[in-house]
């Protein structure tokens, strides 16, 4: 064995086997949003939440006693859609004020003279309008005072199932509508959204 074959001998005697270098792990890429860009979102998010709050604290919303009134058939499947619905918009963060008649009728009042005041402490009027709501007289008389209340605004928000636009009442048929058939969630969301927008208004309208 030559001298240099007995120094390199000698030397991984000393010092180990002489490991394979290791080749760094390539960088990972990950997608993040620029911090500017997340603190702007969270602001947008944060001033949207204060703007609501401050609609729900407004003395526009107490000027009438109910943010909702409920209007439906007394056939079972409509009863239970406007309680899903009086459900949800009655939860945080919202927490409305609804008005169900099966619910929240005075017993022995009149039946016509309670309605009609129930319509005219509601800020907004859902109509629940299904083939079973077209037979009910009282459904009938509901929506006459609803567009009595407030003629071509957006205060009457027609929620509908199963129903072709044909077959609409001819007095609803110039209103904009939402299909609770399509996506019923979105519906309820329309419901809270144009609430507030009437809340805007009023709020609005009593400063001028």
């Amino acid at each position: 064995m030559c001298f240099t074959c007995r120094i390199t001998e000698r030397m991984r005697a000393l010092t180990g086997p002489v490991k394979d270098p290791v080749t760094p792990a390539p960088w990972k890429h990950h997608s993040t949003i620029p911090p500017l860009l997340k603190m702007e979102k969270k602001s947008s998010i944060l001033s949207a939440c204060c703007q609501r709050q401050s609609l729900l604290n407004s003395a526009a919303r107490w000027t009438r006693p109910y943010d909702v009134f409920v209007c439906h058939s007394h056939e079972l499947s409509d009863t239970e859609e406007a309680e899903r619905l009086v459900s949800c918009l009655e939860a945080p963060p919202h927490n409305l004020r609804c008005f169900l008649s099966h619910r929240d009728s005075c017993p022995g009042a009149a039946i016509p003279s309670e309605l009609c005041q129930a319509v005219q402490n509601s800020h907004i009027k859902v109509l629940i309008i299904t083939e079973h709501f077209l037979k009910d007289e009282w459904c009938t008389y509901v929506m006459h005072q609803a567009l009595a209340d407030g003629p071509m605004s957006n205060r009457m928000i027609p929620l509908v199932r199963n129903l072709l636009h044909s077959d609409f009442p001819p007095e609803l048929r110039v209103y904009s509508y939402t299909d609770l058939n399509r996506n019923t969630e979105h519906c309820y969301t329309m419901v809270t959204r144009t609430f507030l927008k009437t809340l805007m208004k009023l709020q609005t309208d009593l400063k001028a």
